[in-house]
């Protein structure tokens, strides 16, 4: 509504996705350990790192439908 843009992404394997190589890692309880380079980190900081970089991010429209009555329901952008 006031034209902050959001996006929607896929969290699958968010967490267990190397954030420096994007490799799957072997998960051992919190953290996640890439196989391939040995980087170890906490799962969830992983996550936020790999987040941003992720292909699959829905980008929505800025353009608000406040003025139409509808402002429960974004709108994708054709980009």
């Amino acid at each position: 509504m006031l034209g902050v843009p959001i996006a929607y992404i896929d969290p699958k394997y968010t967490f267990q996705t190397c954030s420096r190589f994007g490799h799957i890692g072997n998960r051992n309880g919190k953290n996640v350990e890439c196989p391939d380079c040995g980087h170890v980190e906490h799962g969830d900081v992983n996550a936020a790192f790999n987040i941003p970089l992720s292909p699959n991010i829905v980008r929505f429209s800025t353009e608000s439908d406040l003025l139409k009555g509808n402002t429960d329901i974004p709108k994708v952008t054709m980009t």
